[in-house]
């Protein structure tokens, strides 16, 4: 997806997913998404994934509202190549993000900061819309891929991207009957991003932000100061938390609070892990 690697959206709901393989040395496997859940952007619906016996891997997303793609429109594939989520972007630990935005199809790699930036397309990756299904296709080899992978899919526009699954990933093997590894424990820290945010004295103010982990579970942890008076500290309990979502925490402010203000935000996960601590502007009118 062009643009910064963080990315903002609203996300409805989780689902369980699982992949039906059939006995065959390649592999084939599908999963859904709840139609209607896409605001603006392409709605995700299914999620079909096949590979031959050479390595090809193809990947088919159907769309329920779109049989064009405009040129700020796209779908795309997250793919956790070693799957483990504790390595890799932010983003459920994919080592790639494949995509087609409007005609072109393009490729992001992780970076060492969690992020992703664009690189040239793998050899093989080639991606079109036809009708209402997006096909991507790429040779698992390109990408470092031996036994299998971690996905997600994604669709998006300037404003909304629907997930699929609608938090964390689906496991795939290119061998039916194959298992993902075990994983080692998470040492990874979540990273945190506070957003500038704004509200009126006397009334709840959204205090937004990203808490991005790889295992996407954080417990957060805010506060709000004025100059260097502590304010408010609020909390959340460990619960999921989405990487593609930008949450917001509520605070009521009291009716003598105005100026500016700033908040920090830092988190934990399930493991122990902390977060870099990330402060913004808090403007009260």
């Amino acid at each position: 997806m062009a643009g910064s690697s963080w990315r903002a959206l609203a996300v409805a709901g989780v689902v369980a997913l699982a992949l039906a393989g059939v006995a065959a040395a390649s592999n084939t496997g599908t999963f859904t998404d709840p139609g209607g859940d896409s605001e603006s952007s392409p709605d995700l619906t299914t999620v079909a994934i096949t590979n031959d016996d050479a390595g090809v891997v193809t990947v088919r997303l159907t769309l329920a509202n779109r049989s064009t793609l405009g040129p700020t429109e796209g779908v795309a594939i997250g793919l956790d190549t070693d799957q483990n989520p504790d390595t890799g972007s932010v983003f459920y630990g994919s080592e790639w993000e494949l995509d087609l935005e409007g005609a072109d199809a393009t490729a992001y790699q992780a970076t060492p900061d969690g992020g992703y930036t664009r690189v040239a397309p793998p050899p093989s990756y080639q991606a079109h819309l036809s009708g209402s299904v997006a096909t991507l296709t790429f040779k698992a080899s390109d990408l470092g891929i031996t036994s299998g992978f971690n996905v997600h899919a994604l669709a998006f526009d300037n404003s909304f991207v629907d997930l699929a699954p609608d938090i964390r990933t689906v496991n795939y093997q290119l061998q039916s009957g194959a298992t993902a590894p075990l994983l080692n424990p998470d040492r990874r820290a979540p990273i945190d991003q506070a957003i500038r945010s704004a509200g009126t004295h006397g009334k709840a103010v959204e205090l937004f932000y990203f808490s991005l982990d790889g295992r996407g579970e954080t417990a957060d942890s805010f506060v709000v100061y004025k100059g260097k008076k502590v304010v408010k500290r609020l909390h959340t309990a460990l619960a999921d938390t989405n990487p593609y979502l930008l949450y917001s925490m509520r605070w009521k402010v009291p009716k003598k609070t105005k100026g500016k203000l700033r908040f920090c935000v830092n988190s934990v996960d399930r493991a122990g892990n902390k977060s870099n601590t990330s402060c913004a502007a808090l403007t009260i009118k």
